[in-house]
């Protein structure tokens, strides 16, 4: 009893520096996922690709709607996929356009770069708006990882960059929740309040 005390105590002494290898083991192999994965087609890209590509060569956004038109286009593009753009609003296809003089993979691996930093960039400033402590922060990651591959993943059966694209919109939904809640229901002494208390 006495030797499980102490290994206890040992561990508890360490939990912050395991779980920040439990966090960066996970962020690593999450890493590892999306490289593995950047070149592989993909349908949501292709066609936010193809209909920026054609905005470039001046076609009009009319025929995009067109599905045998705007399907040749994206296997012109993309050989392999099939893909239509009428479930998407007009304005999607200037997403990719920065992009969009560049041949497809070497896009889609940039436009995977940029949501990497973006995704970096939320979870860094949302850690520091919400002063997490340092126990808390790997926890948290951890537990979002965690809770997503357990649940979000086997549920809806997501394609690799599905999983890329939930967990993007799953923490910049986070971080406008919180920046709101932060703004508009702090009352007196930042306590949470509702606006119309204070």
């Amino acid at each position: 009893m006495l030797f499980i005390s102490k290994t206890s105590e040992r561990i508890l002494r360490f939990k912050i520096q395991i779980l920040w290898i439990i966090a960066t083991s996970l962020i690593v192999y999450f890493l590892y996922f999306v490289i593995q994965h950047a070149v592989t087609p993909s349908n949501g890209f292709a066609s936010y690709y193809t209909a920026s590509r054609l905005l470039i060569e001046g076609e009009d956004a009319v025929n995009f709607y067109n599905d045998d038109y705007f399907s040749s286009k994206v296997e012109e593009y993309v050989p392999g996929i099939y893909e239509i753009y009428l479930v998407n609003l007009p304005t999607t296809a200037l997403l990719v356009l920065p992009f969009a003089g560049l041949d497809y993979t070497t896009a889609r691996i940039f436009w995977i770069t940029f949501n990497l930093l973006l995704l970096a960039v939320s979870v860094v400033f949302i850690a520091r708006r919400m002063k997490f402590n340092q126990a808390w922060l790997p926890f948290i990651l951890i537990l979002i990882l965690w809770l997503y591959y357990r649940f979000v993943s086997k549920r809806f059966q997501l394609s690799p960059i599905g999983k890329v694209q939930t967990i993007f919109v799953f923490i910049t939904t986070a971080f406008i929740i919180l920046t709101l809640v932060g703004i508009f229901f702090r009352g007196v002494d930042m306590k949470l309040d509702f606006p119309w208390n204070v």
